[in-house]
């Protein structure tokens, strides 16, 4: 799976791939920007609401909303601060909201 998106002022390509965990189904994406490798988990988590409703969903509907979620102004911050810093953010599909 991938898409094009705008990532904090430049287009990028995202690339998905399934990272499905015994708990839950998950999604790691990865992208390059400023010539850096990046990548950011998504995951259907238990301890957060409508788990049984985000683990029913299929990957490709995931990948939409991981989307959704690197796009926007708040998380795409986030990941970038992140990534900056070396680390992975992990973030749970049905605990993240986008205002």
């Amino acid at each position: 799976m991938k898409s094009k998106i705008n990532f904090c002022g430049e287009v990028i390509t995202l690339f998905a791939k399934t990272n499905d965990k015994s708990w839950g189904r998950g999604l790691e994406i990865g992208f390059r920007y400023n010539s850096i490798d990046r990548k950011v988990g998504f995951y259907c988590s238990p301890e957060f609401d409508n788990f049984d409703s985000c683990n029913t969903l299929s990957h490709e509907e995931l990948f939409e909303r991981a989307v959704s979620i690197v796009g926007s102004d708040e998380y795409s911050k986030k990941i970038l601060e992140a990534s900056n810093n070396g680390l992975c953010l992990l973030l749970a599909l049905n605990g993240v909201n986008i205002k």
